[in-house]
């Protein structure tokens, strides 16, 4: 059976030209860094221009293998990332009210971004820990990808809010590279290395921290833009990327699958069978979702549990109840009380 991978979506290019950046940095010709990616230069100048994540693997292993391993090409990669290299994606959390909204917003899709890893928010006490799961990462590329995201994290972090975010710690669940000195002084931070998890690790009073260019109008345009582009990229990917779109536009009338697969154009059983290929049911697809949203809205907004149970499509807040304990092991007012 053939798993959906997390980071298995059509991408901006400009993460890539980024690359390419770094490596004519240190001498590399641009044809040299996308060898073999079926990447053109002129691919290069179109300010839309998509690729696959597979190609952009091939051009981290051209820059791995052509450059010398004790340059920390990953810190100079993520710290290239700003909130302007992503266009809406990246305006939108500019103009978040606060760190937590920009950060649940950036969360939710995460799919307009670089980022490679998947991302998960944990409360631990008066601790948040921002997880990078690297699981379904190939092993030769997990070291580069995890330090880059955690990297571009803290240069988004530093666009919206410019001081020294006063972290606790950051983590990393694998060997420290060479480089592993660079960090501080290029980062700003120390990173360790060989740690049970990857994750970065702060007091979760920070979340509530007002950003100084929030605009509620400039966030909705932007968070509007955001959802076309996810769609019209969800209509070119895996038919569980296709159904979580669609029910994500709607989540408190949520199709009948047999209605979606109208939707959809195709017979049930072939909806069935290619959300089976892909390693999960419809029925997963809607709890996911609704265990996502539910979170996002107790932790984001003060809407009532009775309302959010409502926007989830849920008739009895007891119903709702029961599935969040489910999900989370408390009750809904528990959870938000941990906040």
């Amino acid at each position: 059976m053939s798993i959906q991978l997390y980071w298995d979506f059509p991408r901006s290019i400009s993460a890539i030209r980024i690359l390419l950046m770094i490596g004519q940095q240190y001498g590399l010709t641009p044809e040299s860094c996308i060898e073999n990616t079926h990447i053109s230069l002129d691919d290069l100048s179109q300010p839309n221009f998509e690729v696959k994540a597979e190609q952009e693997f091939l051009v981290i292993r051209n820059l791995l293998k052509l450059l010398d391993p004790t340059l920390p090409l990953s810190i100079e990669a993520g710290l290239r990332h700003h909130t302007t290299t992503f266009g809406a994606w990246g305006f939108a959390i500019l103009s978040s009210q606060t760190m937590k909204e920009a950060l649940y917003f950036a969360m939710r899709y995460f799919q307009l971004s670089s980022i490679f890893c998947n991302l998960e928010v944990i409360q631990e006490g008066i601790y948040t820990l921002l997880i990078f799961d690297h699981s379904q990462l190939p092993d030769d590329l997990a070291c580069f990808l995890v330090e880059r995201d955690l990297i571009t994290v803290i240069s988004i972090q530093r666009d919206v809010l410019p001081i020294q975010f006063p972290v606790m710690s950051i983590n990393v669940a694998l060997p420290a590279p060479v480089y592993a000195d660079k960090f501080p002084e290029l980062a700003g931070y120390p990173i360790q290395f060989n740690q049970p998890r990857s994750c970065i690790i702060f007091e979760s009073r920070l979340l509530d921290l007002p950003l100084p260019q929030a605009d509620p109008f400039i966030r909705a345009r932007y968070e509007e833009e955001c959802q076309q582009l996810w769609t019209r990229r969800s209509s070119l990917g895996s038919y569980s990327q296709k159904v979580r779109n669609i029910l994500l536009l709607q989540p408190s009338q949520m199709p009948k699958i047999d209605e979606m697969a109208a939707h959809l154009k195709v017979n049930l059983r072939t909806l069935q069978r290619h959300l089976a290929i892909e390693g999960i049911t419809y029925e997963q697809l809607i709890d996911d979702i609704r265990k996502d949203l539910a979170e996002d809205l107790l932790k984001t907004t003060n809407l009532t549990v009775e309302e959010v149970a409502t926007q989830l499509g849920y008739s009895e807040v007891s119903a709702f109840s029961r599935a969040f304990k489910r999900w989370k092991g408390v009750s809904p007012r528990n959870f938000r009380l941990q906040k």
